[in-house]
């Protein structure tokens, strides 16, 4: 019957077959077997996985027709005899092998299809991988109290093979299961239908589709099995075909003409924009809904008005979904917490996403979904949009609507209109009086993130609003803020909510004149020996300072033995003593961290008046009690009794101190050498260390909320100083001091989380504030494991930010001992900024085995020792071009660099770039009377003689700012390179990772080949380099061929030899220069007629005025560059 009937009928009859499986009559016996069947099922794996390992299956497949005995069976699968009867008498009973004769086996065709090699390597597949995963599904799900299980690295999976790797992750970490799924996967497919067969792509998708525009992108494509079918049925459509993958992927893509493969994940930004399709084949059904809609999103943002989605994934039927497809939604939810979904499931899913089914097409097994962006005019219909309704009544319902409708979505079903609306006098008044407690009552019955994407989805797209805007930035300035607090407030957080807090909240006393501050440089905190004045507790006093001979000589004999200082201070008043003691591994004393600017510090003399010195000790009794008294971090703020700072507490107390002021000798030498080597143990062997600020000691504790106490913190003058941030890095336990009472920073950190989950603002506020606490966590991250470049620069970077120093020198020995570097060898070299950086950078390739050769691309002020141009001058903001969240990528690369006398070597691919010289006896550039056309148009471009790929770059605006770029022309773009290319070979070097289409970091400079044969690119400047895409080049290579036939011109020629002979203004030069510009008018008039080049144009310069393509074609010999590049990594020095 199988050889004579359709595939139809032949399906008909196996799901006949199956429902008479179920539908058995009630007997005992029949039960029983069942029952049996089910036990025993993981065995039919177990033993097909044995006879896959004797390769019993082939050696049937390939005697077809005929049967073998057992004994020649054992021969050849080198298994003993008796062993593998048992094995195939089981594999016969089971239907996996015929039984013809006693002891003689035979294929069937489950047997042929057991040997294909797919289906085998399914077979090891889901006995190696998959079965372990299922045998674990029972203990999952009774752990997670049987919920369904929405998280990807949370999974049966994970438990099973004990690991905390997502799926796919760990798949790639096994390379003989990872094979045999690609296999497996392959096989499986094999026989499926082609969707092209059934879904009409060219009419409902390619209609009116261009030769530049993307028509197909094959996202999460694997090897480009379906870009190949696209391309091979429906070879005539124009358009670009891309493939997007992960690099495994990529780099077994199939060789298919006209497509284009990219590495992608998508979960990033999708950088294909305005693909008429976006394919996504068998991806949805791998993760949960969460995961889905961040994947969709991510395309609703690339797409236009002419995309779509295409999903080629299953569809459940609401009943009687086959066993196929429910076993499959059971392996991808124990595997990858996926699933397969129903129709409402999928029409819910889009919803999400913001999107809708457009056409839904049944292709048997599975479906494709063709889905498209939801479009508001769509949505209303046609007698709607005709209908003039009065603007008045129009106004009133899209107030009414935006403000109820959104309330509604959020709030949903604790949405009540009557409790944002009072009566007041007659007239009724919208309140948002309640809302908090209604968000809070909502968000703490349902999931938080469900009302967050259902509020993101639904939000309107609005314009980016600046806060502070100039407004109140002026009204803070007014109210005390420095500009360079305002601009790091701009940087440091993120959200508006903090920053409007910052905006209204008083700034603490005492007040500070910053009318000579800028936006970098506080002046303020800047402290100079000859006018710094220490000050006294209260301004009044005028008690004497606390001179103490002894104490000195005690500080110094301390250190010259190796050892700490310690102050030892008791008594109060006319008794009030201080002794210097050496500090055991068991003292107990505390590190004072302080801002010189606020007046405790000394530069002249190691001491500091009575008054300072006895609140000293005052702080620190206090403190003691409270620092090691056992203590909840989520306790409520209270005053605690051992903060009280009454005499009779204090007197009979004595406090072990160390302070910089009286224990760091303030002359140069061996003894305030050794102070220095000593400050990294200094603060991290100490009990705690207490910060001392004086805006801070203005803030009441007790009476102040934990969010503004921490804004406060992390807005202070301790959070802009360098010297503090070792301070902080370095300390076990951190403590703040208040007007009331010091407090742990843990315990304000905790607090602020504890207030966050009973109020949705504060939870802001924290998470704004999580990159402070994470460079204050420095120190203990780095003790946790062995930190890498990366690591430690990144976090490093964190530190430094919105910071300065006084003394330039100093910044050296505060990195130094922030990375716990050679700190002896920074003291070492003369007190000079540029040769303590040098010496730094130095010691950082050393102990990190390289420089990230990122760095080389990121804007700032570079080291003028030769061997070191290459190396920041300083890493503070006043040096750094920009600071920013994407500066991570430069401390990211795992790509280092090494340095050397002759600079920093790296491997990079780049180019090597001349300008072309013409044979024709005429100047380089014959229009040169003419000057700059477009001297506003910073882009020029150098083409690959070899490939024809054409390239376009521009200086980098941090180069174009810099003070010491001066121009002699009208444009300092053009002066800048033409200084550079004119001069010689000059090469163009790519040290960061490029992204098609999109510009790339790179250097541009000098070559010079060193003795050694290596290539050296001397003082660099900074470039934005990227392959022109299709439109661009098309558009250069049209500028070139018009400034190349009008070079050869008779009005050319004339201009070279009027040129040559200094007439640039001659009435000659006029004509010639008239006439020159007739003819490119003509001609570029004559190619804009082409539509493609038109088209060009505008796709790629927003234009088509023939004045544009022109101006290009006059200043076309200002760049006109040719290129070798280098593709492969070489080695370069850069200096």
């Amino acid at each position: 019957m199988a050889t004579t009937s359709s595939q139809a009928e032949i399906d008909s009859l196996i799901e006949r077959l199956e429902t008479l499986t179920k539908d058995v009559p009630a007997d005992e016996a029949i039960s029983q077997m069942t029952v049996q069947r089910i036990m025993y099922t993981p065995l039919q794996l177990t033993v097909a996985r044995i006879a896959c390992d004797l390769h019993i299956f082939q050696l049937l497949a390939q005697k077809e027709g005929s049967s073998i005995d057992v004994e020649s069976l054992a021969r050849s699968s080198k298994a003993e005899k008796v062993l593998l009867r048992r094995i195939l008498v089981y594999l016969a009973a089971t239907g996996m092998v015929a039984e013809p004769a006693e002891d003689k086996f035979a294929a069937n065709n489950i047997t042929k299809a057991l040997a294909i090699p797919g289906y085998e390597a399914g077979i090891y597949h889901n006995f190696d991988t998959a079965l372990a995963t299922w045998q674990h599904l029972p203990e999952f799900l009774r752990n997670t109290d049987y919920k369904n299980p929405s998280d990807s690295l949370h999974c049966a999976f994970q438990l099973a093979h004990s690991t905390d790797l997502h799926t796919f992750k760990w798949a790639l970490t096994q390379p003989e299961n990872f094979a045999n799924f690609n296999k497996w996967m392959t096989a499986a497919r094999a026989g499926e239908k082609n969707w092209l067969d059934e879904f009409s792509f060219e009419a409902e998708v390619a209609q009116n589709v261009q030769p530049e525009e993307v028509l197909f992108v094959d996202v999460g494509g694997g090897i480009g099995t379906q870009c190949r079918n696209l391309k091979t049925k429906l070879p005539h459509l124009p358009g670009r075909v891309v493939l997007q993958d992960l690099a495994p992927a990529i780099k077994q893509a199939l060789p298919v003409e006209g497509m284009e493969a990219e590495v992608h994940d998508f979960y990033t930004e999708q950088p294909v924009k305005g693909a008429r399709a976006y394919y996504l084949r068998k991806i949805m059904h791998d993760y949960p809904d969460n995961k889905c809609i961040v994947i969709l999103q991510k395309l609703v943002e690339a797409m236009n008005e002419k995309s779509v989605i295409l999903i080629d994934d299953m569809i459940l039927p609401t009943r009687g979904t086959h066993w196929r497809g429910a076993q499959v939604d059971l392996a991808m939810m124990a595997s990858l917490a996926g699933m397969e979904r129903s129709e409402k499931q999928w029409a819910s899913l889009l919803d999400l996403a913001d999107l809708r089914v457009k056409k839904p097409l049944e292709l048997e097994e599975p479906w494709l979904v063709c889905v498209d962006g939801k479009d508001l005019r769509e949505q209303i219909d046609e007698h709607e949009r005709h209908d003039l309704t009065p603007i008045k009544e129009l106004e009133s319902f899209y107030q009414q609507w935006l403000f109820f409708g959104l309330l509604k979505v959020v709030l949903q079903d604790a949405f009540k209109a009557e409790d944002f609306v009072f009566e007041k006098q007659g007239k009724k008044f919208i309140t948002t009086r309640d809302l908090m407690p209604r968000l809070q009552q909502v968000w703490t019955e349902r999931p938080f993130s469900k009302a967050g994407v259902k509020l993101e989805q639904r939000a309107l797209q609005l314009p980016v609003y600046k806060f502070p805007n100039e407004d109140v930035a002026g009204e803070m300035r007014r109210a005390g803020w420095c500009p360079s607090e305002l601009y790091a407030i701009t940087n440091k957080f993120s959200s508006l909510h903090s920053r409007f807090f910052l905006s209204r909240m008083k700034k603490s006393e005492p007040h500070k004149d910053h009318h000579q501050c800028n936006s970098r440089f506080c002046q303020w905190y800047q402290t100079r020996p000859g006018s710094y004045v220490t000050k006294h507790v209260d301004q009044q006093c005028s008690c004497l300072d606390y001179t103490d001979a002894e104490l000195d000589a005690t500080v110094r004999h301390i250190l010259a033995g190796g050892g700490l200082p310690i102050l030892k201070i008791t008594g109060t008043g006319p008794s009030l003593r201080v002794q210097a003691i050496e500090s055991k591994s068991d003292t107990k004393y505390i590190a004072i961290s302080h801002v010189w600017a606020d007046g405790l510090g000394n530069p002249t003399s190691n001491s500091l008046p009575s008054c300072q010195i006895a609140n000293l000790r005052k702080l620190a009794v206090a403190l003691h009690s409270k620092a090691f008294a056992p203590r909840n971090l989520g306790s409520p703020l209270k005053r605690n009794r051992s903060s009280c700072t009454e005499k009779s507490e204090v007197e009979g107390e004595e406090s072990l101190i160390w302070i910089d002021t009286i224990c760091c000798p303030c002359e140069p030498s061996d003894a305030k050498r050794k102070s220095i080597l000593q400050l990294r143990e200094t603060y991290s062997n100490a009990a705690l260390v207490l910060v001392l600020d004086a805006a801070l000691q203005t803030v009441t504790l007790e009476t102040t909320s934990c969010h503004e106490v921490l804004l406060r913190v992390f807005s202070s003058g301790w959070t802009s100083r360098l010297w503090t941030s070792q301070e902080g890095v370095l300390a076990k336990s951190l403590w703040f001091q208040f007007h009331d009472q010091a407090e742990d920073f843990a315990v304000l950190k905790n607090r602020l989380f504890l207030e966050g989950c009973e109020d949705v603002r504060a939870m802001i506020i924290y998470h704004d504030l999580s990159c402070q606490f994470q460079w204050l966590g420095m120190e203990k991250t780095k003790n946790a494991a062995k930190v890498d470049t990366r690591h430690g620069l990144l976090t490093l970077d964190y530190a430094l930010s919105y910071r300065a120093v006084s003394v330039a020198a100093d910044e050296a020995l505060c990195i130094s001992t922030l990375l716990d570097l050679t700190l002896s060898q920074i003291l070492a070299v003369p007190a000079e900024p540029e040769d303590r950086m040098c010496k730094l950078w130095e010691l950082i390739a050393k102990k990190y085995g390289g420089i990230p050769q990122s760095i080389l691309t990121l804007g700032y002020m570079r080291l003028e020792t030769e061997g070191f141009r290459w190396a920041p001058k300083t890493l503070l903001d006043e040096g750094i071009a920009y600071r920013g969240r994407q500066r991570i990528v430069y401390w990211s690369d795992p790509v280092l660099g090494q340095p050397d006398r002759n600079g920093l070597l790296v491997k990079c691919s780049g180019h090597i770039i001349s300008t072309r010289r013409w044979n024709d006896g005429l100047l380089q550039n014959p229009w040169q009377s003419l000057g700059l056309v477009n001297a506003n148009f910073l882009l020029m471009t150098f083409k690959n003689e070899k490939s024809g790929q054409r390239f376009g770059f521009f200086v980098s605006p941090y180069e174009r700012d810099m003070p010491f770029r001066k121009s002699n022309g009208k444009s300092i773009v053009y002066d800048i390179v033409h200084e550079l290319v004119d001069s010689g070979p000059c090469g163009v070097l790519q040290p960061t990772r490029s992204v098609k289409d999109k510009p790339t970091d790179a250097l541009m400079g000098r070559i010079k080949t060193l003795p050694s044969g290596t290539c050296q690119i001397r003082q660099p400047v900074l470039l934005l380099l990227w392959p022109l895409n299709t439109s661009m080049t098309l558009v250069f290579d049209t500028v070139e061929q018009i400034a190349t036939a009008a070079r050869s011109t008779p009005a050319t020629r004339r201009m070279d030899e009027l040129q040559r002979r200094d007439q640039q203004n001659s009435e000659e030069m006029k004509v010639a220069v008239k006439d020159l510009k007739g003819f490119v008018k003509a001609l570029t008039e004559e190619k804009l007629r082409d539509r493609g080049i038109a088209a060009a144009m505008d796709l790629s310069l927003k234009t088509t005025e023939m004045a544009c393509l022109a101006g290009l074609v006059l200043d076309w010999f200002w760049h006109d560059y040719v290129a070798q590049s280098f593709d492969t990594e070489q080695a370069w020095y850069v200096d």
